[in-house]
């Protein structure tokens, strides 16, 4: 006598594969998903220069900004690499008025790609030889709910300076929020 077939003795688990290896597929692609996300640029705050923005009660003012090539006495001065152009923005943060939940802010350049953004980001001071002169900051947080002047400085390829514009985020992977235009 013979017993049932080999498909219907492993019926049970052959439905449990069917179920489970889509299933870790789908959970393995949604986690990869979620981390996309944090980089996408919501409907972002433009903020023309001079004027305020305000991400969750701190404000932002691009106050001044300066870009400089490598080969200019400034960039002399400076040591910077062949071929780079170093941007100085200077930007009045106001966290007097901040929310409970205190931040950290990061700063990127963003310039126009083939393929999406191209980005810089802000603390290239291993790059050039140049310490900011007080009062300024060469960092920016909320908790001390204070204001100040903080300096963000960028080393991008020369030529490029132009066509950036300087996006101002909170620290540890949020979505970048203001979008600050010279």
């Amino acid at each position: 006598m013979t017993g049932p077939s080999w498909w219907g003795r492993n019926r049970w688990s052959l439905l449990a594969l069917a179920v489970v290896v889509p299933g870790a597929v789908l959970a393995s692609l949604t986690v990869d998903w979620f981390d996309a996300q944090s980089y996408v640029l919501p409907n972002p705050v433009v903020v023309a220069e001079g004027a305020t923005g305000t991400y969750q009660g701190t404000t932002f003012t691009l106050t001044d900004h300066e870009s400089f090539a490598w080969d200019s006495s400034r960039g002399t001065e400076l040591e910077m690499l062949e071929g780079t152009e170093a941007v100085f923005a200077t930007i009045h943060v106001d966290a007097t008025g901040a929310e409970e939940v205190s931040f950290g802010c990061d700063a990127v350049l963003a310039a126009p790609g083939p393929d999406g953004d191209v980005i810089w980001q802000d603390g290239s001071l291993g790059e050039i030889s140049y310490f900011p002169p007080d009062p300024l900051e060469s960092f920016c947080i909320t908790s001390d709910r204070t204001e100040f002047d903080w300096l963000a400085i960028f080393v991008v390829p020369e030529g490029v300076a132009e066509t950036t514009t300087l996006q101002i985020t909170a620290s540890g992977g949020s979505p970048r929020v203001l979008l600050l235009e010279w």
